[in-house]
């Protein structure tokens, strides 16, 4: 069926070419998913792995936008809590045909000298001052915690910790290595008097941070908001996310190839999907 697919979708490049609309294709199932993005199940396994659904996905060779849902007879075979995806992806679709996905460029400080990284605090500081309600999100790196799901992981006895990323506002983050030169900027923030935000960090990071530097008695886990919102949803950063930050892009699988990048964005979507996550719970009547 090949050549007729095909054909179907340079019928379409040029409809949509002609209307204006910007060429996008919504796959159901993983098979249709690899098919339409040239993803191998052996070579790309660790793409696959990740949460791929609600994202948007360019095809160059299509010159097409790509989004990925589950297959309604998936769906059928006791998985109907998922269905509110499969509607938020054909929507998405449609939004992403109407609009495009805008080159969202954030400005990420990955690995700096200690010397900047204390700049950075400084700045974070000082707006703290003038707006007392900023809310600065973190994330750590583990061992223990790499090529896994948020909602998979619980404190284990290992307490290294490999780096932290900090956001407070969109667009901009940090990571730095969790090292001596960086640990008495870090505790700054820690103890600056902000709201702290974290994803799965009542059972994971907070503990872990604890152990190595002064924290703040409480902080603020995304993630349960999350799941009182959606209790029967899946609950990692990864799955979360597109729900709230709608044009980023896939990052999950960077872990291992860009691991300051990945542990920037993981701080920014923590940071992003608490903002809509508060408006929900307000919203419906949970806060």
């Amino acid at each position: 069926c090949a050549p007729n697919l095909d054909a179907t979708i340079t019928d379409m490049q040029a409809r949509c070419r002609a209307s204006g609309k910007h060429f996008t294709i919504l796959t159901l199932g993983q098979i249709a998913f690899k098919r339409i993005m040239g993803l191998e199940a052996k070579r790309d396994r660790a793409f696959l792995a990740c949460d791929y659904q609600a994202y948007p996905h360019w095809h160059e060779g299509y010159k097409a936008w790509g989004s990925a849902a589950d297959h309604p007879s998936y769906l059928m075979r006791g998985q109907t809590h998922l269905l509110p995806v499969l509607q938020y992806c054909v929507q998405r679709a449609l939004e992403v045909a109407e609009h495009g996905v805008p080159d969202e460029r954030p400005w990420y400080l990955l690995d700096p000298m200690a010397a900047v990284f204390k700049q950075w605090v400084k700045d974070y500081l000082k707006a703290l001052a003038l707006d007392p309600t900023i809310e600065m999100a973190y994330d750590i790196e583990t061992p223990y915690k790499q090529g896994k799901n948020e909602d998979e992981v619980e404190a284990d006895e290992d307490g290294t910790i490999l780096r932290v990323s900090f956001c407070y506002r969109p667009n901009s983050a940090v990571s730095v290595p969790w090292t001596a030169e960086y640990l008495p900027y870090i505790e700054e923030i820690f103890t600056a008097g902000g709201t702290i935000l974290s994803w799965n960090g009542i059972l994971f990071d907070d503990p872990k941070v604890r152990a190595h530097v002064r924290f703040p008695v409480s902080s603020v886990d995304a993630m349960m908001g999350w799941h009182v919102l959606n209790t029967s949803m899946p609950k990692g950063l990864g799955f979360v996310t597109p729900f709230y930050w709608k044009h980023v892009r896939m990052w999950k699988h960077l872990a291992d190839s860009k691991p300051s990048f990945y542990n920037a964005v993981d701080a920014e979507a923590c940071w992003r999907n608490w903002q809509g996550i508060k408006q929900d719970l307000q919203t419906n009547r949970l806060w």
